[in-house]
């Protein structure tokens, strides 16, 4: 099960959305991401201050795959996030 977890960029994150993809640059390594169309889905509702059950919810409606593949997907790509610090938890 998700938390009810809202993410934030950090200061060394600069993203942009061309197309249907996102395309995320560690401004301080110069390492650049570009995500496929479920992480640029997940990203983007973070970046809308969604919650990440919020993202599950939306997500599971609109796309044809299951529950726990979504949780699962959800849950790498924030962890993938949080482990090269391009996001972080928002507390505000």
């Amino acid at each position: 099960m998700l938390n009810k977890t809202f993410f934030k960029p950090t200061d060394k994150t600069t993203w942009k959305k061309l197309n249907d993809k996102v395309i995320i640059v560690d401004v301080e390594s110069g390492h650049y991401y570009s995500l496929n169309d479920t992480a640029s889905n997940i990203w983007m509702g973070l970046m809308e201050n969604k919650s990440t059950t919020d993202v599950f919810n939306e997500m599971s409606k609109a796309y044809n795959i299951s529950e726990e593949t979504l949780e699962t997907d959800i849950k790498e790509s924030v962890s993938n996030w949080e482990k090269y610090e391009l996001i972080t938890e928002n507390t505000n």
